[in-house]
């Protein structure tokens, strides 16, 4: 199912204050316990809009998408605040979810969820009995659980053995962050939702 296909994250590019406290706090986490995501590895600290898997046929399109959206996009604030314990031992640096950055999101899915053809992660569709009755519906009409009323924004700064997360969230208090969003970006997943690289930059230029 999966074949000729690329999975791909729509994200918000990080401000640079933002960008620099995630990568001290992912160096917290690696140095205290370890884990599956290590930004000194060369991954990318990024807050996502929104991931699919799409026909490689369609990628032109997507970003095609994503620049029109940028276009009509004014840059805006955004503020990450308080830790969170996810299950599977992640741990999220939680955004606030202001007008504008709901209003990205949104317009982002609405985009690019039927570029994906129907295509869905075989990963979701084996595991769909560990979700919540909305993110399945959300698994089969968009591909990926969280979106919309289950938008969840924030920079995940670990991936930890679960038994070490309590130890680790109260080692990293209640770090806070804010700057401007400037430009979105489209990346190639990896491994546990990380981001490998950065295939566009998409500068938001809209008006006020």
């Amino acid at each position: 199912m999966e074949s000729r296909s690329e999975y791909l994250d729509a994200y918000v590019e990080l401000p640079e204050e933002i960008r620099k406290a995630g990568l001290m706090l992912n160096r917290q986490v690696t140095d205290f316990a370890g884990g599956n995501i290590d930004f000194m590895s060369g991954t990318i600290p990024h807050i996502t809009l929104y991931m699919g898997l799409f026909p490689e046929r369609e990628t032109a399109s997507v970003k095609c998408e994503l620049a029109k959206i940028a276009a009509a996009t004014p840059p805006f604030q955004v503020s990450l605040r308080c830790i969170e314990s996810a299950r599977e031992g992640y741990l999220f640096w939680n955004a606030d979810i202001e007008t504008a950055l709901r209003r990205l999101h949104e317009m982002v899915v609405t985009a690019l969820s039927p570029l994906r053809r129907g295509m869905i992660r075989d990963k979701y569709l084996a595991g769909l009995n560990d979700f919540s009755e909305d993110e399945r519906r959300n698994i089969r009409e968009h591909g990926f659980p969280w979106v919309f009323q289950q938008f969840r924004p924030h920079l995940t700064i670990g991936c930890i053995e679960e038994k070490k997360v309590a130890a680790t969230a109260a080692l990293l208090g209640r770090p806070c962050a804010s700057g401007s969003v400037t430009a979105m970006a489209l990346g190639m997943v990896g491994e546990r939702g990380v981001v490998l690289s950065a295939c566009d930059i998409f500068r938001l230029s809209g008006r006020t």
